[in-house]
């Protein structure tokens, strides 16, 4: 039997986990708490580090926050992935634009 308070459950899988990392990391990153989009996507990618979407939602705030060399490096990750083009095409999008299209 799980343990709830308030509603609220506890005793939460890594993959309610990492789900839920990625939406409260959307959520911050959509109100410019970039910084709490960043430690939310960080922390789901401990979780899955196979996660094309979790290292996109890294490199997104990463980069706002202008840690553009991890912002690189996560998109790159993003690129070798592929499990979404969705992913992927977001990916080389932001990759050209941060190098100036070359």
């Amino acid at each position: 039997m799980k343990k709830e308070q308030g509603g609220i459950d506890f005793h939460q899988t890594r993959v309610q986990r990492e789900v839920e990392d990625l939406k409260v990391a959307s959520f911050y990153e959509d109100s410019g708490n970039y910084r709490g989009a960043y430690l939310r996507a960080r922390d789901a990618v401990s979780i899955d580090d196979d996660d094309a979407q979790a290292h996109l939602a890294l490199a997104e705030a990463a980069r706002r926050l202008g840690k553009l060399d991890e912002a690189e490096a996560q998109y790159k990750k993003c690129l070798t992935m592929d499990p979404v083009p969705k992913v992927k095409k977001a990916a080389q999008r932001a990759l050209k634009e941060m190098t100036n299209g070359g």
